[in-house]
């Protein structure tokens, strides 16, 4: 049998917990070797809860491992560049989570470390994996939607999201996290905007505010609006929001627009999830609706998206294929962030490189 891709991952917070570790263990390719968290509690535990073999209190003592193949790294922003950096060297392939890093310097580092090493590095944008993106993705590419010429997406993260975090959260801290909002859960639809509208972003104008009196994040934006214009002349927009009432954790989703139909995804933050996810129209002709209206049912797993993410890399290192989402083109939507928060603070068009 085919050696299976054995993983260690640092470190243990909520998204570990809740995606991360859940989907390397959903994968049959892959195994789970080590844990890795600055406190010991906490590393031991998860490598308890889901059956890690050992647990470390640091990075550079888990890259000499020599059984471990890869390294699932879901650090505060600020770690991204010195853990990919140090896990290449190590030959380690990595997978990243989002956003890729606080800098475009950084990104590039990363990537550079990447090539030498030859190993694989992909980025986390865990939305390019949910099905109903998917079929979105191949709607469009297939012509039912004509010409797009407007796309949306938003985010719109609940007080009660907010209110999740602890006082102490590393996403709080500007130093850390490298932005509020717009970086935290507006980078999910920058990223998607990019992937499913035609041709590269050109050009972004922002504006971003904090709008609400919480005393835990008095530095950070908990609202941001970013236009995008690609290079076709298609405009795209992006809502972000820690501090809305909403009657979930959070809402998001995409319109995208063409000239011959649309598409709309949506996503709630409960268990259950819509059993629509998707409602595409078009003009063209269809099998099976009189309407032109597209309605695919399924049941909404919210792990959906990161279990395929994790089963894609692991393939991608079994194959010796390219990632989806490679740090080039993860790059690019960092580029669109800090474009956007540079856009906000000097009130101009940022327009982006070639």
């Amino acid at each position: 049998t085919m050696k299976k891709v054995a993983f260690g991952v640092a470190v243990c917070g909520l998204w570990a917990n809740f995606a991360h570790l859940p989907s390397i263990l959903d994968c049959s390719d892959a195994e789970l070797v080590a844990t890795c968290d600055v406190v010991e509690e906490r590393a031991r535990s998860y490598a308890e809860k889901f059956g890690a073999r050992r647990w470390y209190t640091s990075l550079p003592d888990m890259l000499k491992d020599a059984d471990i193949d890869a390294v699932d790294v879901i650090l505060p922003h600020k770690y991204h560049h010195d853990s990919v950096v140090a896990a290449a060297e190590t030959g380690k392939h990595i997978l990243c989570e989002k956003p890729m890093a606080m800098t475009l310097a950084e990104c590039d580092g990363m990537i550079r470390a990447a090539r030498k090493a030859g190993v694989k590095l992909m980025i986390a944008h865990n939305k390019r994996f949910d099905p109903h993106h998917e079929l979105a993705k191949k709607t469009i590419e297939e012509g039912f939607l004509g010409k797009i010429v407007l796309g949306r997406g938003r985010y719109m993260g609940s007080q009660t999201y907010l209110q999740s975090f602890s006082h102490t959260d590393w996403r709080l801290k500007p130093e850390l996290a490298g932005g509020g909002a717009l970086t935290d859960l507006g980078s999910h639809y920058v990223d998607l905007l990019r992937w499913l509208m035609p041709g590269e972003a050109r050009s972004v104008t922002a504006f971003q505010a904090l709008l609400t009196e919480m005393a835990i994040m008095p530095q950070l934006e908990d609202n941001a609006a970013m236009l995008m214009q690609f290079d076709s002349g298609a405009i795209a927009i992006v809502d972000a929001s820690w501090s809305v009432r909403v009657p979930y954790r959070w809402e998001e989703g995409t319109e995208i627009y063409g000239s011959e139909g649309k598409i709309m995804t949506r996503g709630i933050g409960s268990m259950q999830g819509p059993m629509h996810p998707i409602e595409i129209f078009t003009s063209r002709q269809v099998l099976g609706s009189s309407t032109g209206v597209i309605l695919p049912e399924y049941t909404y797993d919210p792990l959906i998206s990161t279990k395929r993410e994790v089963a894609h890399f692991v393939n991608c290192i079994l194959e010796d294929k390219e990632p989806r989402i490679k740090g080039e083109d993860a790059r690019k939507t960092i580029e669109c962030i800090l474009a956007g928060y540079e856009s906000a603070k000097t009130g101009k068009t940022i327009h982006l490189s070639q």
